[in-house]
């Protein structure tokens, strides 16, 4: 019995069709594009997304995760003129949800006491163009970042989250 060279090549591109599945967007957590730039959706609303660790890596920017723990330094640059109108806060909550960097906006639903799992947090001020934020992590560990824009009257909000490790790698 003969067999095609469709099938001498099936488990080849078996394979390839597994690979791609997999390395589709895999990098993009919570509301984070990986990409030249790293670029965080406030809902509607866009900012680049930088983090820095001075003392430790100098200029190097990181977008979802910290090598160690330090001085950081997180900076949004707006995309959208629109946010220099918002007042933007930035909170830090130690991800407790079990998901690790695949938690969501559901997973902070669930947290009953926002307070008791935050590690920090800067309340909501405008800023002309750039908006940063400046905390020392202490220890390694899984953080989630929310940053919400509260439109002039407050009755508005847009938010984005994302999680992110401090000097973990590997299993999460």
């Amino acid at each position: 019995m003969r067999t095609s060279a469709i099938q001498k090549r099936l488990p080849f591109l078996l394979i390839v069709l597994v690979c791609f599945a997999f390395c589709i967007d895999v990098s993009a957590h919570g509301e984070v594009e990986d990409g030249d730039l790293c670029v965080i959706n406030i809902d509607q609303y866009r900012a680049h997304f930088k983090i820095y660790l001075p003392r430790e890596y100098r200029h190097q920017q990181f977008c979802e995760g910290l090598p160690a723990p330090g001085e950081s330094i997180f900076v949004m640059e707006y995309l959208d003129a629109d946010l220099e109108r918002l007042a933007i806060d930035f909170r830090i909550i130690r991800n407790e949800t079990g998901a690790g960097l695949l938690a969501d906006r559901e997973d902070l639903k669930a947290i009953s006491d926002i307070e008791s799992v935050t590690e920090y947090y800067k309340a909501p001020q405008k800023s002309a163009g750039v908006y940063a934020v400046l905390h020392k992590f202490e220890t390694p560990g899984a953080f989630i970042g929310i940053v919400t824009a509260l439109s002039i009257g407050g009755e508005t909000t847009h938010v984005a989250m994302f999680p992110f490790d401090v000097g973990r790698t590997g299993g999460r």
